[in-house]
């Protein structure tokens, strides 16, 4: 989920080959802006982030994707790793944004 998010920006932000790592980069740097912006009180900056609660999950997935990615463990207040019940609410959240995200995107068109 996390992977499709950053292919949305990607698209969103013109970045070019979702699949080169560089582009991949510019990608994530465009997420964090966005949740930067988000708790600076600047929401109406984003294209795709518009509320806390949007980036408070996309932090959580972030963090739980380089944990399983990497191998290491989630961040200490997490334990989407551990128990299905919480993962599975996580992604549920993440599968709610992105569809919010998607409809954003269509909105920019």
């Amino acid at each position: 989920m996390y992977e499709a998010i950053i292919v949305l920006f990607s698209d969103v932000y013109t970045i070019g080959d979702n699949m080169n790592y560089d582009a991949r980069e510019e990608s994530r740097k465009k997420i964090k802006d966005e949740v930067q912006n988000i708790e600076c009180y600047h929401p109406e900056k984003n294209k795709l982030i518009k509320e806390q609660e949007d980036a408070e999950v996309l932090l959580n997935l972030e963090y739980v994707r380089n944990a399983a990615s990497h191998g290491s463990s989630a961040r200490s207040n997490q334990n989407y790793l551990e128990d299905l019940a919480t993962f599975k609410e996580l992604f549920d959240s993440a599968s709610g944004l992105f569809e919010k995200m998607m409809k954003r995107r269509w909105f920019l068109a």
